[in-house]
């Protein structure tokens, strides 16, 4: 599954790993992924299991799958508890735990590692104490698509995300969710947190570096 092409190699890397997600699903692609990534070097292997965690947002399945059980009146009911998750739902959480825990025995930090691991580790919380399915099903579905938590990231209590005075307000936004990134996700939230949080004009009295 993680066989890539000469093309697919260096900077293409993202968008392999989209396309196979989209095509074999999340967890399919992380229980790859970990296989692969514990047979490269600790900077190499870091590198590689970011881009996976990038590529995330891109599986399909569960939101297919679950539209199509709920149009044949299959599974259980989506206010049914969340007690214990049908293997779907399981199958998902156990994928994310175990690329959490890649993740942090590698232990290197790079630009997109800390939102993941927080918010991750968030949503797989909400998870287990959800009162129903639907909201289970609903915070997988934003763990899968972690790079929009910055959107509560910017709003929320945590210190490491208070830009220093003067600095851009998204700065350490920017960096914990790897928003330069070139993902949907990363544009769209971008985007819509410029909005509200402007970049900071230069200033007129600096010399022009460019």
């Amino acid at each position: 599954m993680l066989k890539l092409d000469d093309s697919e190699k260096g900077s293409d890397l993202l968008g392999s790993l989209r396309r196979r997600c989209m095509i074999y699903s999340a967890p399919r692609v992380i229980d790859a992924a970990l296989e692969f990534a514990g047979s490269l070097p600790t900077e190499q292997a870091s590198v590689f299991l970011r881009t996976v965690t990038l590529a995330l947002a891109d599986d399909n399945r569960l939101c297919l799958a679950l539209a199509a059980q709920r149009q044949q009146g299959a599974g259980p009911a989506p206010d049914a508890s969340a007690a214990v998750l049908p293997p779907l739902l399981q199958e998902y959480v156990t994928a994310l735990g175990a690329l959490l825990r890649a993740v942090a025995v590698n232990g290197r930090v790079m630009d997109g590692t800390y939102g993941f691991t927080t918010y991750v580790s968030y949503c797989l919380h909400r998870i287990a104490t959800a009162p129903a399915l639907y909201v289970a099903e609903t915070v997988l579905n934003e763990a899968l698509h972690w790079q929009r938590g910055a959107r509560l990231a910017i709003g929320g209590t945590d210190l490491n995300m208070v830009p220093r005075a003067g600095d851009d307000p998204l700065g350490p936004v920017l960096r914990a969710f790897a928003l330069r990134d070139p993902t949907p996700d990363a544009a769209a939230t971008l985007a819509e947190l410029r909005q509200f949080h402007p970049a900071p004009s230069p200033d007129p009295a600096l010399p022009d570096v460019r």
